[in-house]
């Protein structure tokens, strides 16, 4: 049988592990939100670029494949995004 030190500890215990994990998943979607906006923002950041792709003709090899990785990458972008966002809802609901 515990003694009573023993099972306070487990108890003290016990409660800052779930304290821990708490904290963890407040961080975790901290970090998720900045990394949606960083997502977010890539076109932006390379708004010259993406202005470049679409003024291209497709006549060349180069052109056709610049405008199809813009399209692939835009795709790319959209999904992750939307799973982020997902996530950070999932995160909400359950009081993070």
């Amino acid at each position: 049988m515990a003694e009573t030190y023993q099972v306070e500890k487990a108890i003290r215990e016990f409660s800052d592990s779930l304290d821990d994990g708490h904290d963890w998943m407040v961080r975790e979607k901290a970090r998720i939100q900045e990394l949606r906006t960083r997502v977010n923002n890539l076109p932006s950041s390379y708004s010259d670029e993406m202005t470049e792709i679409d003024g291209y003709t497709p006549t060349g090899a180069f052109e056709t494949l610049a405008k199809d990785m813009k399209t692939k990458l835009g795709t790319a972008r959209t999904a992750l995004l939307a799973a982020l966002d997902a996530v950070i809802a999932e995160f909400t609901a359950q009081g993070f």
